[in-house]
């Protein structure tokens, strides 16, 4: 048996006006790693304008070798697992994020041009595991380009998708007062909907 990385979320992309949200679901945290179990950490999101993620390898390790993946985001457990990883790659280590809590929601509005073609990837990783001198690993992100149809194969957690302005008269889709109704029972809480994909 080996230490493998955490399964693959299922993403879904929506492109806006000068963004794009994505929103993926939480199958990747079910992983069970067959050295030492359960050790998901958390997800990294990448963006490009290549479909092999060529513009996000900025990270070299101490070498001058380009070794990972720029993430635009990260967020991860709340479980005092922060910073660089203590196993490192060739003196680079693995950035276990800040503690920031999981979300499943992003959207990406830094510098994103109407127009421009855009791939974007969700990836879940673990925590690796010191006392074995395991380092963190992530899930594959893959996007496959056909060289004689040029067809484009996405992965689950991948995509490709162009930002746009609305058509004039667009009306996205809303949430009108009062769709949620308190029936019964006493609570302080509250509930907040959010339209993430409007189209939907």
């Amino acid at each position: 048996s080996f230490a493998k990385p955490p399964l693959k979320p299922t993403m879904t992309a929506v492109p806006g006006d000068n963004q794009v949200t994505l929103y993926w679901n939480k199958f990747s945290e079910k992983s069970v790693d067959p050295i030492y179990g359960k050790d998901f950490e958390g997800y990294r999101i990448y963006r490009s304008t290549d479909p092999g993620f060529i513009d996000s390898y900025t990270i070299t390790d101490a070498y001058g070798n380009i070794t990972f993946k720029e993430p635009i985001a990260i967020f991860d457990l709340q479980d005092g697992l922060v910073g660089p990883h203590p196993i490192g790659y060739n003196g680079v280590q693995f950035d276990m994020g800040e503690d920031r809590g999981l979300r499943y929601v992003y959207t990406d509005s830094n510098n994103v041009i109407n127009g421009q073609t855009y791939y974007y990837a969700v990836v879940s990783y673990d925590h690796g595991d010191v006392d074995l001198q395991i380092p963190p690993s992530e899930c594959s992100k893959t996007i496959t380009v056909n060289p004689e149809t040029n067809e484009l194969i996405v992965d689950v957690n991948t995509t490709r998708i162009m930002p746009r302005s609305p058509s004039p008269g667009y009306v996205p889709g809303s949430i009108h007062n009062g769709f949620i109704e308190h029936m019964s029972g006493v609570s302080t809480g509250s509930i907040q909907l959010v339209v993430v994909g409007p189209d939907e």
